[in-house]
């Protein structure tokens, strides 16, 4: 059981080892310098000998391949939330982190308008309703009254029309001709404005209005060679920035080349390399000060120079943007000044012609109607007189049929045209109470509140942004209201395009958590996306996988390492009953005093991902392992101490040890590489390490 954890913790915490093993690795360059200088003083004295052979059994064992890869956690179920309409956000019921149910109201914009739209669409439908059953029930004596009155109406009508009749065919009074007079005397003023107007505008611009107009074009020329100016400064110092970043990167590199940058230089570098680095600086040491050339030291200087080339390419953007505000604000210059040395355009002449001609209409209307009122009706007036009395006399007779109708009652086609009108009236108040419906956010299902980008006053779009009513601004740049369930999550995996083909669906494996230390997260891959991410040249697949509860393993303070395992440093050889960490035993805790915690959705974990296995196999240290051509191959000591070199096909892999199809047999020896000073020594392989066991029930097999 102890094996199998430690092989487990050995793969997921291979990242988190390299850190500590740091300040190891100094301390064993100490040694090889002191090694060096005893061996060179024995060597001078002594003579040199030659390099001592170190051989292997090739032994029968167990082998598990898996993939190591990096995830993030997600909550199962996320959505964004926005406003459907636009308006002013009157008020916000919940807070960040709060718990909500289905159905809640999160937040709301100003609805005066749609409830006074509702309002008047619930009117509108209950007064169809009661004109149909008006007209569904026989008339009452108020029905009765209101056509009397209507009838009393277009009687009236009738009347003035006679009257005004009678008017323009008699002498006019002292005050008609009083108010004619006068709209002449308006109209001629009207006229003399447009005739200005159309005067101003022909006659052209003066050299005041040219000279000034030249000195903004100028003012704007500046503007823009300054501008200029600061894009070539800001490339310069994008230029400079990526220079010390790339100068950072090659120092760190030196000390450590486990980096995505130390194979292609980067700027700026990518979010694993930048999460790696800090928690490089991070790393205790021994005096409490990373020193000067320490990886802590080059790790902080690269994320300096990684935050100064950020902020280099911000100040280029910003820089080219107020070149193109002053291009605009250049060619706004140019187009007036060119406008006044042209003159007006011929569409504004036309338009102060047009002007002229209204007014000098309005006029010759007056001056008509003055001389209408001096000089009696014309045969038009006289018509137009008589048209109106006609047409009042129409009037009156629907009256008085519509009177009768009532009297009468309704048709069944008066009754079907109501009732159309009842229907229309009901679509409008559902078209209406569902705009007020879209002025809420309403939770679609229990959750917790994610995100809360929105705030009393802000003005929401129906788009789901928002904007601040003190800056203007979007209210954090996203949806206004992120509503998550943090209680039911997934992990999402990434996988490199080496590695995408051999993970299938079903799959099992373990993630541990920087922040949930001692505890390990079995999953099962549900599934792998088929399209590809491409950042900076480095191809990556998506991948899901479902989270089973979290397995406590070693109590705080245990001389193990994350997850219960030992530390890197023990002297079991390949295969041996000890993973690559020493011979310390995992104590698995058996109660917890607490609940196991939950990852939070964001959270980065270290997974491994169990892709193969393999029992009773043949297996040799990945050391002996050489290329060939297109052969890999070993080197085979024969018992006659000759050696030789043997082609093999090589199956599963892990970090120790490879598994040998075809080539060798059980106990062959083979050659391990040189160790200078070392005696000859032969050690068998066991039963297999480097692996992780696939889970059972969720739980990986020698975490019992």
């Amino acid at each position: 059981m102890a094996k199998d954890f430690n092989d487990l913790a050995s793969l997921t915490t291979k990242t988190g080892w390299r850190r500590r093993g740091i300040g190891a690795a100094v301390l064993v360059a100490a040694l090889c310098i002191g090694g060096f200088f005893l061996w060179d003083t024995q060597l001078k004295s002594e003579g040199s000998s030659a390099p001592k052979t170190a051989t292997q059994a090739v032994a029968r064992g167990t082998i598990r391949q898996t993939v190591a890869t990096s995830g993030t956690v997600a909550a199962e179920s996320s959505t964004s939330l926005s406003f459907q309409t636009t308006g002013r956000v009157t008020s916000v019921n919940v807070k960040l982190g709060q718990q909500v149910k289905q159905g809640d109201v999160l937040a709301e914009v100003d609805t005066t308008d749609l409830k006074s739209a509702l309002a008047t669409s619930q009117a509108n439908l209950h007064t169809a309703q009661i004109k149909l059953r008006q007209l569904q029930k026989p008339a009452t004596a108020a029905d009765l009254a209101a056509a009397d009155q209507a009838v009393a109406q277009a009687q009236a009508a009738y009347d003035k029309a006679n009257n005004d009749l009678s008017t323009l065919t008699g002498p006019p009074t002292a005050s008609d001709l009083a108010a004619a007079q006068q709209a002449v005397s308006a109209a001629t003023s009207q006229l003399q404005q447009a005739q200005n107007s159309l005067d101003s505008l022909t006659q052209g611009a003066s050299a005041a209005d040219i000279a000034a107009a030249q000195a903004g074009v100028a003012s704007a020329q500046a503007a823009l060679s300054a501008a200029q100016n600061g894009v070539t400064n800001a490339q310069n110092g994008v230029t400079s920035a990526q220079a010390t970043l790339f100068s950072a990167e090659t120092a760190y590199c030196a000390v450590d080349s486990s980096m995505a940058f130390c194979a292609t230089r980067a700027a700026p570098i990518s979010g694993a390399d930048r999460s790696a680095l800090l928690g490089v600086t991070q790393t205790p040491v021994a005096s409490g000060t990373p020193s000067v050339g320490s990886a802590p030291s080059l790790a902080a200087s690269v994320l300096s120079a990684d935050g100064g080339y950020a902020a280099a390419t911000n100040a280029l953007a910003n820089a080219n943007g107020s070149v193109t505000s002053a291009q605009s604000a250049l060619a706004s210059a140019q187009a007036k000044l060119a406008a006044l040395q042209a003159g007006a355009s011929s569409d504004d002449v036309a338009a102060a012609q047009a002007a002229v001609s209204a007014a000098q209409a309005a006029l010759d209307s007056a001056n008509a109607k003055l001389a209408l009122l001096t000089g009696g009706p014309t045969a038009a007036n006289l018509s137009a007189a008589q048209g109106a009395v006609t047409s009042a006399r129409a009037a009156l007779t629907a009256a008085q049929a519509k009177r009768d109708q009532v009297k009468q009652g309704a048709t069944s086609d008066d009754i079907n045209l109501q009732e159309t009108a009842v229907q229309l009236a009901q679509i409008s108040v559902g078209t209406a109470s569902n705009n007020l419906t879209k002025a809420q956010i309403v939770a679609p299902f229990d959750g917790t509140v994610a995100a809360l980008n929105v705030q009393v006053g802000d003005m929401a779009g129906a788009s789901g942004a928002s904007s601040s009513a003190a800056s203007g601004s979007s209210a954090g740049g996203g949806a206004p209201i992120v509503l998550d369930t943090p209680d039911v999550v997934r992990l999402d995996l990434t996988l490199g395009e080496t590695d995408v083909a051999r993970v299938h669906v079903g799959d099992r494996g373990v993630a541990l958590f920087d922040g949930l230390p001692g505890v390990i997260y079995p999953f099962v891959v549900q599934s792998i996306g088929g399209t590809p991410t491409v950042t900076q040249g480095v191809v990556t697949y998506k991948a899901e996988a479902t989270l089973s509860a979290g397995i406590a393993t070693a109590a705080p303070g245990d001389a193990s390492g994350p997850g219960g395992a030992s530390r890197p440093g023990g002297a079991s050889g390949p295969g041996g009953a000890s993973s690559p960490g020493g011979a310390a035993t995992a104590q698995l805790r058996t109660a917890a005093p607490t609940p196991v915690p939950q990852p939070k959705p964001g959270m980065n974990a270290n997974a491994t991902i169990q892709v193969g296995q393999a029992s009773g196999v043949l297996l040799v240290p990945q050391t002996a392992l050489r290329r060939q051509g297109t052969q890999t191959v070993v080197l085979v000591q024969r018992d006659n101490g000759a050696t030789e070199t043997v082609a093999i096909t090589v199956g599963l892999s892990d970090n120790n040890n490879a598994e040998v199809t075809s080539g060798l047999k059980e106990g062959d020896k083979v050659v391990l590489p040189a160790v200078i000073g070392a005696s000859a020594s032969s050690s068998s392989a066991g039963g297999g390490g480097g692996g992780i066991a696939p889970p059972d029930n969720g739980v990986p097999q020698g975490v019992r």
